[in-house]
């Protein structure tokens, strides 16, 4: 999941407040990007005032590594909005490797048509625009009303075009303070941002202006990474990064280690990492995992995979519905998905059958094992066969609904524990959950690709369904606000 993990950090910069002197009609901004310390690139964002329209481009190119292979990716977002930041269109530009995907929207009356292009393949869909949702333009104007007076708040809803959602955004002005700048120490105005994303409780941001209200620097803790803006000069910004390592730093240490192969449950205790709220954190309960809290509200995980059952006819429950429909990753409709789901399924006279070859038919099918895949869809893989746990996951997905298998992508952690690389700890990964006789059952296609087993005891779910950018930018921030304090092994 290291490519999903710098594209979520360049997810989060865009979320960055961008405000700037209100009678500026053209801005141009560089800024030098520090993940821990290290120099990890640089964005840059451009505000232009043209025929009553303000179009903000914000681009952001970083470089991070993972045992030494290094990936770097390349972000641009863009919006245009009216003078008083009413939304009329919008873009993104994702590039990593030799994979480009482009998303363009246009918004009139109340609605967003969408068209997303990725390996030559284009989806169109209409989204609804949610109500109130301003961009870059609408929270500058949300930030200027408050006029910069300490303690007081502006309340909207921020919307993504890479997430393709608005998300619920408190600005509060908290007052002038000193910080060092590259040139030295400078008073601005301190601002902080809190995004509530659903399941995942907030993230916060901190910006510091200007007095003719420009963000000079921006800053933003994330799975206990401390990311970093700093306006510099050009010259400063497109100096060679040093490609920090992220992968391990993400991770979430294990108080012990343990023996997955051989357990058959384990009782996690997950209590809350520096100060953090985690009373409103809830983890998904199924067949395989429930969730209690303790005296001291800590969560407490029993993480007990169910057998499969022998045998189990195709459901056709209305309830079931949800889980057999397509969706904008898990294009379970695609003609190539429906082709090669019934070359999976083969013979099989059950469900349950079909289930397992599915699972083997994925595992086999990624020919090429990579991390550096951003967020490919079901469709993409089918075309490509390449990515990483996450696009086993949707591919998986998608061949069981096809194949008539209620099926869902979850999001969570998993132990690992390989030395010299990642030892006795929990990283982020993504595997399926498939409804077959009268239960939810886990399996793990990556894992089975790798040699590393299955779906085990060892895999904690955070959220199911989850096959959309936004739902790794909840996994992180829900990785962020826990430790595991205690690990009981049955």
């Amino acid at each position: 999941m290291t490519a999903k993990k710098i594209i979520i950090v360049a997810i989060l910069i865009s979320f960055f407040p961008l405000v700037e002197i209100a009678a500026a009609r053209q801005r141009d901004q560089y800024y030098a990007v520090y993940i821990q310390g290290e120099r990890a690139g640089y964005a840059r964002r451009t505000r232009q005032v043209a025929d009553e329209l303000v179009t903000t481009t914000e681009k952001v190119v970083m470089e991070i590594a993972r045992a030494g292979i290094s990936l770097k990716t390349q972000t641009t977002e863009t919006s245009v909005e009216t003078v008083d930041g009413q939304a009329v269109s919008f873009g993104a530009v994702e590039q990593m490797s030799m994979m480009e995907t482009t998303i363009r929207g246009k918004i009139a009356n109340g609605v967003a048509d969408v068209v997303t292009e990725s390996f030559g393949q284009k989806q169109q869909q209409q989204i609804d625009w949610p109500e109130g949702a301003v961009m870059a333009e609408g929270l500058r104007l949300a930030v200027l009303e408050t006029k910069l007076e300490p303690g007081s708040k502006a309340e909207l809803k921020l919307f993504s075009p890479q997430l393709l959602t608005a998300v619920d955004t408190t600005v509060e002005v908290v007052g002038k303070e000193k910080v060092a700048m590259p040139g030295g120490l400078m008073e601005l105005t301190k601002v902080r941002s809190t995004l509530d994303i659903p399941t995942a409780g907030s993230i916060t941001t901190t910006s510091y202006l200007s007095d003719d209200v420009f963000s000079m620097r921006d800053e933003m803790k994330m799975v206990g990474m401390k990311i970093e803006l700093v306006a510099s000069s050009k010259e400063y910004a497109l100096a060679d990064a040093d490609a920090p390592e992220i992968f391990l730093d993400a991770a979430v240490a294990s108080p012990v280690a343990i023996d997955i192969e051989n357990a058959e449950s384990v009782t996690y205790t997950l209590a809350a990492r520096d100060h953090a709220d985690i009373s409103q954190m809830a983890m998904p309960t199924d067949d395989n995992q429930t969730m209690t809290r303790d005296d001291n509200g800590n969560i407490i995980l029993r993480v007990h995979p169910v057998d499969w059952p022998e045998t189990a006819e195709f459901v056709s429950a209305d309830e079931f519905q949800t889980y057999l429909q397509p969706s904008r990753y898990v294009q379970s409709d695609d003609p190539k998905i429906i082709e090669l789901a019934e070359e999976a399924v083969s013979d099989a006279t059950d469900a349950v059958e079909a289930l397992r070859n599915i699972k083997t038919f994925a595992a086999e099918y990624i020919t090429n094992p990579t991390w550096t895949v951003g967020y490919a869809s079901a469709s993409e893989v089918a075309q490509n066969r390449s990515g990483d746990c996450t696009e086993y996951a949707v591919l998986t997905t998608a061949l069981c609904r096809a194949a008539g298998i209620p099926a869902q992508v979850v999001m969570g952690v998993v132990y690992v524990d390989e030395p010299g690389f990642m030892e006795q700890s929990f990283a982020g990964h993504a595997w399926v959950r498939a409804y077959v006789g009268d239960r939810w059952v886990g399996l793990d296609p990556a894992f089975v690709s790798e040699q590393y087993g299955d779906y085990g005891p060892g895999h904690i779910a955070m959220s199911f369904g989850g096959d959309d950018p936004q739902s790794f930018l909840e996994l992180w921030s829900i990785m962020g606000n826990f430790d595991i304090k205690e690990v009981q092994v049955k």
